[in-house]
């Protein structure tokens, strides 16, 4: 039995999950989304709760998937890291990739089979660890590259991202991008107590309005809303 997922819904409006939620405020409930790498369920009941009615989940552990089923309409259990073995036989509105192809060996060949998934005028959003971030840069000068259970550091992460290698990655897909956020360091996640959140919540909103100044350098992730490409 595989154990329990390490991640849970980030809430903080500046974080990964509150960019995506915030963004999808404007669309239909009758959307149809579709959620990449569910783990266990915690974005897709975050998307039930705001109201959205076709919501599909892609999970390719057998245990996360029956744990996250009941926050969908639908869980398709497949490996994401074997594309050629799968097909979603339908199209979808919204597809989410939220911190999932870092996880993948081969990102670019899952995210092209996902672009055929998409409606023509449909939206793929993706979040993924910024690699060039400051504190990747300082333990890689200092010959440090620590294993962790979440983070930048993540020890499940095969592939790694900096803001340059994840637009060509969104190229390949046929994809361009449409507009980008960044998010801070999680102190919201760090925080114990009322005031400490406030004062989290604080210090992720005062970091956002440096990070967008360099966003190479400062950006904890990058989140994307894209679609097709036209040329």
């Amino acid at each position: 039995m595989s154990a329990a997922s390490p991640y849970c819904l980030k809430d903080s409006p500046w974080s990964s999950h509150g960019r995506i939620l915030r963004y999808l405020e404007l669309w239909p409930r009758t959307a149809r989304i579709l959620d990449v790498g569910t783990a266990d369920g915690y974005l897709g009941q975050a998307l039930r709760n705001a109201g959205f009615e076709n919501v599909v989940g892609m999970e390719r552990d057998s245990t996360r998937a029956a744990a996250a089923r009941a926050a969908y309409v639908e869980v398709i259990q497949s490996d994401l890291d074997r594309p050629a073995t799968w097909s979603l036989g339908t199209y979808f509105d919204v597809i989410i990739c939220a911190d999932v192809l870092e996880h993948l060996s081969d990102p670019w060949a899952a995210l092209k089979l996902l672009v055929e998934a998409l409606e023509p005028e449909g939206r793929l959003l993706i979040s993924i660890p910024n690699s060039g971030h400051w504190w990747v840069r300082a333990n890689a000068l200092c010959g440090r590259f620590p294993l962790e259970a979440r983070g930048l550091f993540d020890r499940g992460h095969v592939r790694l991202f900096t803001w340059s290698t994840l637009r060509e990655l969104v190229k390949q897909a046929g994809l361009e991008i449409e507009h980008c956020w960044i998010t801070p360091i999680p102190f919201a996640s760090m925080r114990e107590g009322q005031a400490a959140g406030r004062l989290a919540l604080w210090g992720e909103a005062a970091y956002c309005g440096l990070a967008n100044v360099w966003k190479k350098l400062l950006a904890y992730q990058f989140v994307l809303s894209a679609r097709r490409r036209t040329e």
